[in-house]
């Protein structure tokens, strides 16, 4: 059955592409990342950013990585939080927040 709504899709896709139109397919954010991002140094996290979606989390702190914030995720009893450094918290809702997690 999957297969036959795969070929479905791959004969809508070619369609489209004939009638001139631009057809891009998303690849999952982990391959789009290429490869897997190491933790900065660790720090004591004494602050929390509530608001980034459950199936979001993990890219999110993959992303404030990136910008050697160390952070981590974590669950309060309101839903899904990011945990950083009181000094880090700042930069880190501005780069969330331009990322598109908030």
């Amino acid at each position: 059955m999957l297969f036959f709504i795969f070929k479905g899709v791959a004969a809508e896709i070619s369609k489209a592409k004939q009638a001139g139109w631009i057809v891009e397919i998303a690849k999952p954010a982990q391959e789009a990342a290429g490869k897997e991002v190491a933790p900065p140094p660790e720090k004591v996290v004494d602050s929390q950013i509530p608001g980034i979606d459950i199936l979001e989390l993990e890219d999110a702190v993959k992303v404030l990585w990136k910008e050697q914030i160390f952070t981590s995720s974590g669950m309060s009893c309101t839903g899904p939080v990011i945990l950083v450094a009181g000094e880090d918290r700042d930069k880190a809702l501005e780069i969330l927040k331009s990322n598109g997690y908030l």
